[in-house]
């Protein structure tokens, strides 16, 4: 399980073999477990919420939030949807996770296979494999969180991955199977699969001279297939032009133009929130490069250059756009920590020492977390959640209820009063004839009624209005 090696100061052991490794991985993929009970974190109510809302109306193809048709794609709440009848409706929120959390394993056992036949390293592989679970960001936040960016990010890694192979090995299966990964990564989220796919294949057939495979007729083909499938998409399925639309301005609205002295603090902050995702190890690699320990030398390999330009291309139009969140990098993830476990893994002895050391503390805090910090959040949040429902629910009594409001707060509360009415149809947007009832809404839409209630849910606000009728009994 280890190698005695001398340090300076005191004899120290550290992991060598697969196995030690690929334990530590076992553990940290554990730790991910501890996370399904704790009550909505931010926006994570939107995707049981519409899962709920697709299969309660028999909708698949266009995601539903309040009854209205919402511009994402499916993939990810197609995939909540069966696990939620398998465990109930009551645990959505279960169900979502849990799609995510195996989206992220599965990534980390996807980055050791390629990792293993790029290098023929079975140690390396599995300690990649453990760099990436263990990076902070994906260890403590976005690997478990009910969002779409896990299994984006497993999609993305899938078609970079095989299109890599395929260019390297001149294999057209593994082209096709990357081509249908990238449309289901489109499927999960969003257009930017396809930008991640084409620099990445652009990066690795300049540097290997692949451009023959590239151009081949049957590449230009599969190709051309794959990049009209979006248009056939959104011609296909209800409101897809509204899909399409939302989509697109959500990608340029990141393009806004803001003044210089905001927009170097966004570059700055950006970086900096990056280095805070990649943490502990991108601090052991900072600190070992501050005292002059040695480090993997990422000029000596080619696929460490080729990975390197592939994560800085991708990376550059996030960091330098005006408005841009660190999340939308979570793709990148598995490549940057490749990077990272090449410097360590074949650095000093005493770097992949600290490093492992500070693998397991984050491994034992993460279950401190979950033993202690998570339930306790979970118990004062979801009783917050709960209450709120329930009182909504005790005002309204038999007069119709509506929701207008899609913060995080509020629909975490809508997806409560959804599970407390089955099998009532969930609450919708209220109709534009809207005169006599409750709506759920924000502070500023006073067109929705006066109001009843101001409910405080941890850090946020969620508002009761009524019209008509209604009103009288709070009078």
């Amino acid at each position: 399980m280890g190698l005695e090696i001398k340090c300076k100061t005191s004899p120290c052991r550290v992991p060598v073999s697969a196995r030690a490794y690929w334990l530590l991985c076992s553990i940290a993929s554990l730790s991910f477990l501890l996370t399904l009970p704790v009550q909505y974190i931010g926006q994570e109510s939107s995707y049981p919420l519409m899962s709920y809302e697709m299969w309660f109306y028999g909708k698949y193809l266009t995601p539903i939030m309040y009854g209205m048709y919402y511009w994402r794609p499916p993939l990810y709440n197609l995939m909540i949807i069966p696990i939620a009848q398998l465990i109930g409706w009551d645990q959505m929120l279960v169900a979502a996770r849990l799609v995510a959390l195996t989206a992220t394993i599965s990534s980390a056992l996807l980055l050791s296979w390629f990792v293993r036949r790029l290098f023929g390293d079975k140690t390396f592989a599995a300690f990649t494999a453990l760099i990436y679970l263990t990076l902070g960001d994906v260890l403590f936040y976005r690997g478990w969180l009910c969002y779409s960016d896990p299994v984006f990010g497993l999609f993305v890694l899938m078609s970079i991955v095989l299109g890599w192979l395929a260019l390297a090995e001149n294999r057209y299966t593994y082209l096709a199977i990357a081509l249908l990964a990238v449309s289901a990564a489109f499927l999960s989220k969003a257009l930017t699969a396809y930008v991640f796919y084409a620099i990445a294949m652009i990066v690795v057939a300049y540097r290997q001279r692949r451009w023959p495979f590239m151009y081949s007729w049957k590449s230009l083909l599969l190709h051309g297939l794959a990049l009209t499938f979006p248009l056939f998409w959104y011609h296909m399925v209800p409101a897809g032009a509204s899909q399409s639309h939302g989509m697109l301005a959500d990608i340029t609205s990141k393009l806004i133009q803001i003044n210089s002295g905001k927009y170097l603090k966004h570059v700055l902050v950006y970086a900096l929130q990056t280095l805070i995702m990649l943490l502990p190890v991108a601090g052991v690699l900072l600190y070992a490069f501050i005292v002059r320990q040695k480090l993997g030398k990422w000029r000596s390999h080619p696929y460490i250059v080729t990975v390197l330009i592939i994560a800085l291309a991708n990376y550059l139009p996030y960091w330098l756009s005006p408005k841009s969140d660190v999340r939308y990098i979570l793709p990148l993830l598995p490549f940057i920590g490749l990077i990272l476990a090449y410097l360590i893994f074949y650095g000093a002895p005493r770097v992949q020492q600290w490093s492992v050391k500070w693998i397991i503390g984050a491994i034992v805090l993460k279950f401190a977390f979950g033993l202690f910090g998570f339930p306790f959040f979970h118990q004062e949040s979801r009783a917050s959640f709960e209450y709120v429902a329930k009182d909504i629910l005790r005002s309204a009594e038999n007069y119709p209820l509506y929701a207008a409001d899609m913060s995080g707060p509020a629909l975490s509360v809508a997806s409560h009063i959804d599970r407390l009415i089955y099998p009532k149809a969930p609450l919708t947007w209220p109709p534009a004839n809207f005169n006599d009832g409750f709506v759920i809404s924000t502070w500023r839409d006073q067109e929705m009624g006066r109001l009843v209630q101001k409910y405080t849910v941890g850090n946020d606000e969620v508002y009761l209005r009524c019209k008509g009728t209604a009103c009288m009994q709070h009078e």
